[in-house]
């Protein structure tokens, strides 16, 4: 068994009873939330779901390093033939790769003769499927690399924060000059 299998069936077999799956890649292994399983369906439909985080693993077997690059997707809701609603993956506009952190927590209340009162809490953590596989990799031995994405994001804002300061800087030495009015 390959390094990156051994990864794979340990990351399964954590995922177990959770509501993720995972599924081998040319590249890795994808861990996504399992909306067409019975078992979870119905606690998705419940809670409305409106977005779906897709975790994808790319290890490297030589060196033993992955890395996860997060893909968060919005959900819609759409009646399928037998009239019973369905998570789709939407086909957004944009779709947010990197390292993504995103929580959000719905309430529902409802007014009546008590006064307001909240009838349900739903909370969405798109961390918690990373978290499998950084649990499971680190205990394999495994090191955790910035994905592509990742990395872009970093030096694209490093260069702005240093093109921002050397704009200050220039400007603060025109202005001692008194070229500037």
């Amino acid at each position: 068994m390959s390094a990156t299998q051994e990864l794979l069936a340990a990351v399964q077999a954590r995922a177990m009873g959770t509501p993720y799956v995972v599924e081998p890649t040319p590249q890795g292994f994808d861990v996504r939330l399992a909306l067409e399983d019975p078992q979870w369906f119905g606690s998705f439909r419940e809670r409305h779901l409106v977005q779906a985080s897709i975790h994808h693993v790319r290890t490297n077997q030589a060196t033993l390093t992955c890395s996860i690059d997060d893909e968060l997707r919005n959900l819609t809701w759409q009646a399928g033939s037998d009239g019973r609603e369905r998570p789709v993956l939407g086909a957004a506009v944009s779709v947010a790769r990197g390292n993504i952190r995103s929580r959000s927590v719905r309430r529902t209340y409802s007014l009546g003769r008590a006064g307001m009162t909240q009838t349900s809490e739903a909370t969405f953590d798109s961390s918690a499927g990373r978290d499998l596989v950084v649990d499971v990799a680190k205990a394999l031995g495994w090191k955790l690399q910035r994905s592509l994405n990742e990395r872009i994001g970093l030096y694209v804002g490093v260069t702005t924060i240093v093109l921002l300061i050397l704009a200050g800087i220039v400007v603060g030495i025109l202005a001692l000059a008194g070229a500037l009015p």
